[in-house]
């Protein structure tokens, strides 16, 4: 294997690849760029005002969750609202909210809204509507 890659290096293909190197990431942000900006805000408005922009999938629940709720207390979050499975998000922390206690910008399963307190109390006496906290800006 290593006399064929230097046989690919002899015969001036690594510019070849360079070029499709480069290419391919520019394609790459083209791509992103696109998903990001022109196809998922649509997206997000036909859902019910979703911001995508912050949306991140967790591939392993030990490391990320905790991870990510150490630095949004960090960044002065007080508690943090998501909708998920209790089983799975309990480990870390989430409670389910009360039914009738607080409500969603769009259609949510009641039984699916967890909570999570980063500061001691700071889930007492929130009721009503949620919104993004940008909106209070």
């Amino acid at each position: 294997m290593l006399k064929e890659f230097k046989d690919f290096i002899s015969r001036g293909n690594v510019l070849d690849l360079a070029v499709g190197v480069i290419i391919g990431a520019a394609f790459g942000k083209i791509v992103t760029t696109l998903v990001e900006s022109v196809i998922m805000p649509p997206i997000g408005l036909i859902l019910g005002s979703v911001d995508f922009s912050s949306l991140f999938l967790v591939l392993d629940s030990s490391k990320g969750i905790p991870m990510s709720l150490a630095e949004a207390k960090a960044k002065g979050h007080r508690l943090v609202v998501l909708v998920g499975d209790e089983p799975y998000y309990g480990k870390c922390g989430f409670k389910r909210v009360a039914r009738g206690r607080v409500t969603m910008p769009g259609p949510v399963d009641p039984a699916r809204l967890l909570v999570c307190e980063l500061v001691e109390g700071a889930f007492e006496g929130v009721t009503g509507p949620l919104r993004p906290e940008w909106e209070n800006l």
